[in-house]
């Protein structure tokens, strides 16, 4: 079984003044069975992103997504692999992902340096897949760690959204 989620926002000024912010929140939790079947609960998936790109005039080009899907549940063929050390820790757990139908809102406008807008344009995508997957560095930031015992918890950053956390916990012990 795993069980997590990852939640997060940030605000980051890139090179040249544009800014970025971003937020996330997602769960999921998947439970695995020895047959190569797993049965799985995705919670509600939202994720957002702000891109202010400075103009020359003082204003910004802004461009605006977010996507959102409903939580789902249900069987899957999703086979666990565990790479372990030779003292019986995980350093890597690998399955494929859970995907969910999103919707997608994409929007961009230009502003002024008096904060005026200028134009705005609107597209609707819908129904690409999205997952939520809580990224654990098992084996720490240089790849060598010890990694985590087979039933634990984790508490800590993202690998790939720096900026969020991930709570997770997991039982990796067959059952008997």
């Amino acid at each position: 079984m795993f069980q997590g989620s990852v939640n997060g926002q940030h605000t980051d000024t890139t090179y040249n003044g544009d800014i970025v912010t971003e937020e996330i929140h997602c769960a999921i939790t998947v439970w695995f069975y020895a047959d190569g079947t797993a049965q799985y609960d995705a919670g509600d998936y939202f994720y957002e992103k702000y891109y202010y790109k400075k103009t020359t005039t003082g204003g910004y080009l802004v461009g605006h997504t977010k996507m959102t899907a409903q939580g789902t549940k249900g069987p899957r063929d999703r086979r666990l692999t565990l790479s372990m050390t030779q003292y019986g820790n995980v350093w890597d757990a690998i399955w494929s992902p859970i995907d969910q139908p999103s919707d997608v809102f994409q929007e961009s406008w230009l502003t002024d340096g008096q904060g005026r807008t200028w134009g705005h344009s609107k597209t609707l995508e819908t129904h690409p897949k999205v997952y939520c997957e809580p990224r654990i560095l098992w084996r720490g930031k240089n790849r060598q760690g010890p990694g985590f015992k087979p039933q634990g918890n984790y508490n800590g950053p993202d690998r790939f959204y720096w900026w969020a956390t991930i709570k997770a916990n997991w039982n990796f012990t067959p059952a008997r």
